[in-house]
């Protein structure tokens, strides 16, 4: 491959694109990739029958290049609703999952027949304030409600205990590539901690154009819970500083569309992961420099120092992430509520043989990790 531009970032990005079979795919035409164009991949299973409603049945292709996988056939199912799925795990008709809800833990766990596992995550639950908007074009206003949350008593109430306070949006769990683990400890030791403070909320807010308070309303969606419960908290929180804010459940597709909609709400609330272990890699995807994003946040100074980004020497690199995530801590346009964990579900006629982490998912062949229990 060659860039039109130099991108030290690019090769983290390389573990995403499928590699298929260029034949093929012509042959299949408007149907490639449908229930009966298929795909001809390079990876160690074969389609066996493929629905978009209902899943996927996969069968051990044993031609393949690379080790083979323990299971012989993999049968994906779709199941939307939580507690259907938490029911199907604790019958037996499925074994295992990667969509264990947040804050359903102690559910979970109770589960005679599975094993719940945990892992760093590189996921971001947090707030974004428009700074173009009133009244979070004010700075002041921003950092009143960055104070208002209880992020411990958050990760205790929704998270069951499995998460972190989060006092910045770039995750620790990105940085593993970037410096000593002793540097990148010391730094994030130097961030301003965001400590539960409402004295402090109710002195920003007086510093502000809003000093008596405002009224606003966001959107959440029904079917995630700790998204809810947070916003709810500081709907209570914020109510004695003179904020009043109006929480409205929606659909999940409503709530994505208004996440990115031209006309959007000054404040939102979105959880939301890294694509790649990189300090930056979320804050470019949120530092847009136009109106696609969540935020219109998008200082020129931040933009230079992202595209030298890609370009840097390492420790020019650990010195511009260093320097961009310190002026988001300052700007506070994205308010950091929790780093989420991964929770993963396996029935105990398995095991899992590697690490769990936020890439397993998507980001490892992980069948080739599944082994019957001995």
């Amino acid at each position: 491959m060659t860039l039109k531009a130099p991108d030290l970032t690019y090769i983290y990005y390389l573990i995403y694109p499928v590699v298929y079979e260029k034949a093929q795919a012509l042959a299949a035409g408007a149907d490639f990739g449908g229930p009966s164009g298929l795909v001809m991949g390079t990876g160690p299973y074969q389609i066996k029958s493929f629905s978009p409603a209902s899943g996927a049945t996969m069968t051990r292709f044993d031609g393949y290049w690379g080790a083979k996988p323990a299971a012989k056939e993999l049968d994906i199912k779709v199941i939307a609703d939580p507690e259907t799925l938490r029911l199907a795990v604790q019958s037996g008709s499925v074994d295992g999952t990667f969509d264990v809800p947040a804050g359903s833990a102690k559910a979970w766990e109770s589960l005679p027949n599975a094993r719940l596992q945990f892992g760093s995550s590189g996921t971001v639950k947090m707030l974004f304030l428009d700074p173009t908007q009133a009244p979070f074009n004010d700075v002041h206003a921003r950092l009143a409600i960055a104070y208002a949350f209880d992020r411990p008593g958050i990760v205790k109430a929704l998270e069951d205990g499995h998460g972190d306070s989060a006092n910045t949006i770039s995750s620790p769990f990105g940085w593993a590539n970037s410096g000593t683990p002793a540097e990148v400890k010391q730094y994030f030791a130097s961030l301003p901690v965001l400590n539960f403070d409402m004295a402090k909320a109710k002195e920003e807010l007086s510093k502000s154009a809003t000093p008596n308070g405002f009224t606003l309303t966001v959107l959440v969606p029904s079917s995630l819970a700790d998204l809810s419960g947070m916003m709810e908290t500081l709907k209570q929180n914020v109510k004695s500083i003179g904020i009043t804010i109006n929480v409205k459940q929606v659909p999940l597709a409503n709530w994505l569309d208004a996440l990115r909609a031209k006309n959007k709400a000054p404040m939102g609330i979105v959880s939301i992961s890294a694509d790649s272990p990189d300090p930056l890699s979320l804050v470019q995807s949120l530092v847009t420099g136009g109106t696609d994003g969540f935020s219109a946040y998008a200082p020129a100074a931040m933009l230079s120092l992202i595209a030298e980004y890609k370009i840097a020497s390492p420790a020019r690199q650990l010195a511009i992430a260093k320097q961009v995530v310190t002026q988001l801590s300052t700007d506070m346009p994205f308010v950091p509520i929790v780093y989420g964990n991964s929770k993963y579900a396996l029935n105990k006629k398995y095991v899992y043989t590697s690490d769990i982490t936020g890439w397993t998912a998507f980001g490892t062949e992980w069948a080739h990790y599944v082994e019957a229990a001995s």
